[in-house]
């Protein structure tokens, strides 16, 4: 009888990365965070309309259907006021709800996920440096 193997898989903790693309600017955003909230959400927006995008009006980003992705987190994380002026400065596309065909964000998470994420990474800071790289 041939010597049977398993192994145990320790999970030592999750992360989240948000991710926007713009494929004709040829450019990416990604950031790396503990969780998938809405205040992690609204940030990742803010952070990105600030430093790729401070003089486009209005941003079009194309977005899933997640539960945190919709106008009313930026009034529940930065307040009626300061979430107008945001808002101002967006229109939101959703994609359809059941469709099959794959998103450029997702498209951008594949690369990712062959070039670093595949392998497991000993904390959330190796994750982010290697993200950014």
């Amino acid at each position: 009888m041939p010597l049977r193997q398993d192994y145990e898989y320790g999970r030592v903790g999750t992360c989240n990365i948000f991710v926007a693309v713009e494929p004709r600017g040829g450019r990416r955003h990604a950031q790396v965070t503990k969780r998938r909230t809405k205040k992690e959400f609204v940030r990742f927006v803010c952070r990105m309309l600030r430093r790729g995008y401070s003089e486009v009006r209005p941003v079009h980003p194309v977005l899933d259907n997640l539960n945190t992705h919709l106008r009313r987190s930026f009034v529940e994380v930065l307040g009626a006021e300061a979430a107008a002026r945001i808002l101002r400065r967006i229109q939101f596309h959703y994609t359809p709800v059941h469709a099959s065909w794959r998103n450029m964000a997702e498209i951008e998470i594949g690369i990712l996920e062959r070039q670093c994420l595949a392998r497991c990474a000993a904390d959330s800071i190796t994750i982010t440096n290697e993200v950014a790289a």
